[in-house]
This record gives C-alpha cells, sequence and structure tokens, in this order.
C-alpha cells in the first residue's frame, strides 16, 4: 500500500459502491463500535447525509461522514487509513465538507471529538474551527467529548 505524500495527490469524492467494503473496513480499523455495510449504504443514498471518501492510487485513505441537521453540517465521523495520516488527508476531507456546507448555504458545520485526541483537536483548530462545550463522559469508554463549530 502506497500511501499519498500530500493532500494534492488526493481525490476527494462522493463515496461510490465500490468505496463500501474498504470504508467499512477502515472505519472498525478506527472507531469502536464500528458502523456496519448496512448503516454506509443507507448514508450513502440519503438526500440529507454526505458521504466523502479519499482515496490516492486506487486506495481509499479515508471517509467523511455528515448529516445535515436544520442549518447545520454535523460531522458524524472523519477517519484517515493509519498509514496515511499526518499528510492531510483529514484536512481535505474537513476543507470539502466546509464547501459543501457553503454550496448549500448552511450556517454552520458542528462535530464532538474525543477530549484526549489531541491531533484533531489541533487540526480542528488549524482549519478555524472553535470550542463550543464539552459532554461529559459522551464516549463508551466513558471520554468526555469536545463540541466544535465553525461557521460558514
Amino acid at each position: 500500500m502506497v500511501h499519498p505524500e500530500a493532500a494534492n495527490e488526493l481525490e476527494i469524492r462522493v463515496v461510490g459502491e465500490g468505496d463500501i467494503s474498504r470504508l467499512v473496513a477502515l472505519d472498525g480499523e478506527c472507531f469502536d463500535p464500528p458502523w456496519g455495510e448496512e448503516h454506509y449504504q443507507r448514508e450513502r443514498v440519503k438526500e440529507r447525509s454526505l458521504l466523502l471518501a479519499a482515496a490516492s492510487g486506487g486506495e481509499l485513505w479515508g471517509f467523511l461522514s455528515a448529516w445535515v441537521v436544520y442549518d447545520e453540517l454535523q460531522i458524524m465521523r472523519i477517519a484517515t487509513a493509519p498509514a496515511g495520516r499526518r499528510r492531510g488527508v483529514g484536512r481535505a476531507l474537513m476543507e470539502r465538507a466546509f464547501a459543501h456546507a457553503a454550496e448549500r448555504g448552511l450556517a454552520k458545520v458542528t462535530l464532538e471529538v474525543k477530549a484526549v485526541n489531541q491531533a484533531a483537536i489541533a487540526l480542528y483548530e488549524h482549519l478555524g474551527m472553535e470550542r463550543e462545550g464539552c459532554r461529559p463522559k459522551y464516549y463508551n469508554d466513558g471520554s468526555d467529548a469536545l463540541l466544535f463549530g465553525k461557521g460558514c
């Protein structure tokens, strides 16, 4: 597996049928509990969902799942393959999500992140997102969630 050297080598696109099995595998590598194939198949076709893939060299390096909730784009999951981290995959996915929200006339992009996930927090802050609150013991392991948001 050859990883992308930089974000400009990535194609950010809507997830296709052929991406689902790799997306499900990547979800299992990155999240506990993972979402299954049936979930992502539904997300792929829902009108108020956004499911993006970051691909390079025929490989899926990351994905982003989001829902339009009223006038906001709520990022539900964002993941980067462990071998491709720190190469701009997450940034490229987030920038495309911001553009999608702006194109749709949405007011804001929001997400929750584990308070211990310093790499993700640094990325979100670098992208201009601001901390808006905390959900104590939000995750299954008892970790707190920090709430982040950014206006469009």
